[in-house]
């Protein structure tokens, strides 16, 4: 588990982790015992021995895992990339754009899904007169890079791919 990356549970939907700290069972407080659903810091610790096929003490280590829903989960979500800086990201842009045989087509794509959230692909390939399975292969390339997420129908956009909407006007 990374720290910034997007997991997906089941039925429960997209978490993104906040952080990770490694922590002692002696140093859990009874405030977070019951932020994380537990009646206490006894019923935690409990919990944790249930599970446990070592025998814990007050100086055996744990992981303390902050996190928050992101969102429902699609078939075909999975993990995002972890946050880059925005300018490591428009760099990677420009140069796909660069490259490209067609000329710029990242932003323009990126809007594309901004204004048609969760949208069929061969819908939104039309749109910009493509073959659905290259439209895919883009959007996969976007989504590498932490910008967008798939639903089982149509995308979005992430707080990232948004970013960088918004910086590049």
């Amino acid at each position: 588990m990374t720290a910034g990356r997007e997991y997906g549970f089941g039925r429960a939907g997209i978490l993104q982790v906040d952080s990770i700290a490694r922590v002692t069972l002696g140093q859990i407080r009874e405030s977070e015992a019951r932020r994380a659903g537990f009646s206490g810091r006894t019923e935690l610790i409990d919990f944790l021995r249930a599970g446990s096929t070592k025998r814990l003490t007050s100086a055996s280590s744990v992981y303390r895992v902050a996190f928050h829903y992101v969102g429902e989960r699609g078939s075909s979500a999975v993990r995002s990339a972890p946050a880059k800086p925005l300018d490591e990201i428009e760099a990677s842009l420009s140069r796909m754009d660069r490259l490209s045989r067609r000329g710029p087509w990242t932003i323009r794509t990126l809007k594309l899904i901004q204004k048609n959230p969760r949208t069929a692909a061969s819908r939104l390939a039309a749109r910009v007169d493509r073959e659905t399975r290259a439209f895919k292969t883009d959007v996969r390339k976007l989504k590498k890079l932490g910008l967008t997420k798939s639903y089982e129908v149509g995308y979005d956009l992430t707080s990232q791919g948004r970013a960088v909407l918004k910086r590049s006007g």
